[in-house]
């Protein structure tokens, strides 16, 4: 799910809103993308959870965006939980976030293990995005479309750091690797060609660059190794 901040005046917010409106409400900036992480419905505001300019992962108010994307992510669900009176709240996202109150907590307190854990996921997530759009060349360019800015000076640039944020990783993982060996000796592979594509092409020269081509067959050997590591932490957090 992807929204838009929206250029808002404060005074003119839905009447009691104001109750529920953080300072950190103003870390967001008019006209930017971000990405949603978590949707919370609760005394009639819902709130949505995003990485703000601060760069902090936290609870947003609804109002100040328009949502550009509403594809909701496949491994998304939804709980409810009561508080004490306030009636009921109705929450979506990934499942270490939404299973119960005590989880949903962390993350607004910024606690472990979930806060922790919100930074590893987001870091996954764009390791498969980045690699589910390279290992498809046919869709490529309505992938680009849709996530750079401004297509009119369309290259492959942000796409590839997207993929740079896998070294990412070891920084929460400390000495241990979340690649298996196998997926590291393939994604070394992949920056191997990185040097030698012109990333200011046109997507329709790029797509016949063979480089891009080599660099794009990477990707697709590499996605299913590294889906089964996402897999396979994501449900020790269960245990």
């Amino acid at each position: 799910m992807l929204v838009l901040a929206r250029d808002v005046e404060w005074a003119e917010q839905p009447k009691g809103m104001e109750l529920f409106t953080q300072q950190t409400d103003y870390y967001i900036s008019s006209s930017k993308r971000y990405d949603v992480y978590g949707i919370l419905l609760h005394e009639r505001f819902p709130t949505v959870l995003m990485l703000n300019d601060s760069g902090l992962a936290m609870w947003h108010q609804a109002w100040l965006f328009d949502v550009l994307d509403k594809t909701i992510p496949e491994d998304w669900v939804t709980n409810f939980f009561h508080v004490q009176n306030s009636g009921s709240a109705i929450i979506m996202g990934p499942e270490f976030i939404v299973k119960n109150r005590a989880s949903y907590t962390e993350m607004v307190l910024q606690e472990p293990p979930t806060y922790d854990r919100f930074f590893i996921y987001r870091t996954q997530r764009l390791v498969l995005e980045s690699l589910r759009i390279f290992a498809d060349l046919e869709h490529q360019k309505e992938q680009w479309l849709s996530y750079l800015p401004a297509p009119e000076a369309l290259n492959a640039s942000e796409l590839v750091e997207r993929l740079f944020v896998t070294s990412g990783l070891e920084r929460w993982f400390g000495a241990k690797r979340i690649f298996s060996e196998e997926a590291d000796r393939l994604l070394d592979g992949m920056w191997a060609f990185v040097e030698f594509i012109d990333l200011e092409q046109s997507p329709a020269k790029l797509l016949a660059d063979e480089d891009w081509q080599d660099f794009c067959g990477f990707a697709k050997q590499v996605l299913p190794l590294v889906e089964e590591e996402v897999k396979r932490v994501q449900a020790s957090w269960e245990e």
